[in-house]
């Protein structure tokens, strides 16, 4: 019985990890095709963690004022627009307001790490 419980768990892990591992490979992989696309990259966190790195070019708006450059941002609508900051909480945030405002090609690229390293900025 414990036997195949611990199967049952060990199975259960591996299955689990894999289909994380495919999700950031998928992530990855959108992100870089959105990029050749020009997509427009924004970093949600502070400017004190955008100044300790960031990902070349992209424009610094944190997340709680977002909103309130509706305005600056509506250029960019038809285009694609990736997200991010440390964890992806505030990038989730971020990508619900945009497209409460009608954005439409908005994803949360979570962070830094899911971004080619040769263009982040340290």
């Amino acid at each position: 019985m414990k036997t195949n419980q611990f199967l049952r768990l060990l199975i259960i892990f591996f299955a689990t990890s894999l289909f994380s591992q495919n999700i950031d490979t998928n992530l990855k992989t959108e992100i870089q095709k959105l990029l050749q696309l020009g997509a427009i990259v924004i970093d949600v966190r502070t400017p004190e963690e955008y100044q300790v790195a960031h990902y070349k070019g992209s424009l610094n708006i944190p997340y709680d004022v977002i909103e309130t450059k509706i305005n600056e941002l509506s250029k960019y609508k038809d285009k694609p627009i990736i997200l991010y900051c440390r964890s992806g909480r505030r990038s989730g945030i971020a990508k619900s307001i945009l497209e409460r405002h009608g954005f439409k090609k908005v994803i949360n690229g979570v962070n830094l790490s899911n971004f080619p390293e040769s263009n982040v900025v340290r």
